[in-house]
């Protein structure tokens, strides 16, 4: 279908950079503004930028199975995947072409494999192939070796690999509900994949300019590692564990700190409040000293974020602050939790719901969240903050925040 122009200039203009993925979320959403932005910030419940949570890893290994497919498998031919119509004996031609010319030109990135790969990882049924000879080890090993020559981001589809389908392959591997339920072989092909991932980020980080959306799978991969360490923390040996992890702790915690304005506008910053909680999880038993100071940092990130001038990053930060909300008002809080009162004084003291209230009211999904911290706040609402919300109602083509 034809994307409404007008729809793609009102997103650019809320400060999501890609024009690809803002076309993308808006055929998605069959040109609805509010759907499509619900798309751009995964704050949609059937978006195909999430992963589902039902996955039942026995269609994964049934290779003739008729069923829907979603998680890690053996990927098709690339006839299979690309040209259905054409199954004959020119397929093993052009595959034993490709590997020649790869070995022959290790410098070219290989096209074949990408579009294979892309075609399985943006597929509504989703399936991502794990091991180091298929498509994603090989565009992950052709990446690193065209960054060690300082050529990966002069390449076209290497650059298309880094910036596009590969964060996704990794959003998908590392945060399904399903990955309690994969086998062992494919959670060590998806460790053997992120092995290969940390030695493109050491090549890339080499030459300038800083690699951001490597640097953003980063933050997200170490907040999906360090979070099983965090869950049985307390049955690990603290003196240790805490030598060994102390280095990178410090590490996430300078990165952290140092994120810049134009670091809140990647649609994956969302990654840093889970990062902080993984890294929580362990400070609890191995430092517990530190944990108001993790807890003042994941606060002041939030903060950043909800004054920030990008949408994505306002959403993001209503997101955290309404997890937040929910995680310390649960009969039953998580240990990630921040206690009420700490988030009380926090939201007054800063004027949250004011800076809120001055941003992007008229997205639905936008007011959705500012309503919870309404209800959280009840009676601490300010004067100010009662009259903003007051006169939000007789403006034209506002969502009004019903108290």
């Amino acid at each position: 279908m034809e994307v409404d122009e007008g729809n793609v200039q009102t997103l650019l203009s809320m400060g999501f950079p890609s024009e690809v993925e803002v076309r993308r979320a808006l055929r998605l959403a069959k040109n609805d503004l509010n759907d499509a932005v619900a798309y751009l910030t995964n704050d949609h419940p059937t978006s195909s930028y999430d992963t589902l949570d039902d996955v039942e890893m026995k269609e994964i290994h049934s290779s003739r199975s008729t069923q829907p497919v979603y998680g890690p498998s053996l990927p098709p031919s690339y006839d299979e995947a690309i040209l259905p119509e054409k199954q004959d004996t020119t397929s093993d031609n052009n595959s034993e072409g490709a590997e020649m010319r790869e070995e022959l030109n290790p410098l070219e990135f290989p096209v074949t494999n990408l579009y294979e790969l892309e075609g399985r990882v943006f597929a509504e049924h989703w399936s991502i192939p794990y091991k180091k000879e298929e498509s994603l080890g090989k565009c992950l090993l052709a990446a690193t070796r065209l960054a060690e020559a300082n050529i990966a981001d002069s390449d076209e589809h290497c650059t298309r690999f880094m910036e596009r389908c590969m964060p996704e392959s990794f959003q998908k591997l590392m945060t399904s509900a399903a990955v309690h339920r994969w086998s062992t072989d494919i959670q060590e092909g998806i460790f053997n994949m992120l092995q290969l991932f940390i030695d493109l980020v050491v090549a890339r980080l080499q030459h300038q300019p800083v690699p951001v959306t490597l640097l953003d799978v980063l933050t997200m991969s170490m907040a999906a590692l360090l979070r099983p360490l965090g869950m049985c923390a307390e049955f690990l040996n603290s003196n240790t564990v805490q030598e060994i992890l102390a280095p990178g702790m410090e590490r996430c915690i300078k990165y952290v700190q140092n994120l810049e304005e134009k670091d809140f506008k990647e649609k994956k910053v969302g990654s840093v409040s889970d990062l902080l909680a993984s890294m929580k999880l362990i400070c609890r038993q191995m430092w517990p000293q530190h944990i108001d100071s993790l807890d003042d940092l994941r606060l002041d990130i939030a903060l950043r974020m909800l004054k920030s001038p990008h949408f994505n990053a306002k959403m993001n930060s209503l997101k955290e602050v309404t997890k937040l909300i929910e995680d310390a008002t649960t009969s039953k809080m998580p240990k990630t939790a921040i206690e009420v009162k700490k988030i009380s004084e926090w939201l007054v003291e800063n004027k949250v719901l004011s800076i809120a209230l001055e941003g992007n009211i008229d997205q639905a999904q936008y007011c959705d969240k500012i309503k919870g911290i309404v209800d959280f706040l009840g009676s601490e609402l300010s004067l100010d903050e009662l009259t903003m919300i007051w006169k939000m109602q007789v403006c034209p083509g506002l969502v009004i925040v019903k108290v």
